[in-house]
């Protein structure tokens, strides 16, 4: 993968943490209650989600999880 199609795909991520959503809220409830570390700390685990579900879509890993009830049953208990 080259670097600008790495980069563009950051940003995109960190673009969808930024629409509105249940997502931002939580954000910015817990950046209002408990300070900005807080809220940055939430941000950037769920861009981590984001990258991680996308990775498993591209990759063609959703539909062994999807197909194999293990599979699925292995990432859940592994997380």
């Amino acid at each position: 993968m080259d670097l600008e199609l790495t980069l563009s795909f950051i940003a995109a991520s960190i673009l969808l943490t930024l629409m509105p959503g249940p997502d931002n809220i939580y954000v910015l409830t817990e950046s209002i209650s408990r300070g900005f570390k807080n809220g940055f700390t939430i941000s950037v685990g769920l861009v981590l989600g984001v990258l991680v579900h996308t990775f498993a879509a591209a990759t063609g890993i959703s539909i062994l999880l999807f197909e194999y009830d293990w599979a699925f049953n292995f990432i859940k208990y592994l997380g």
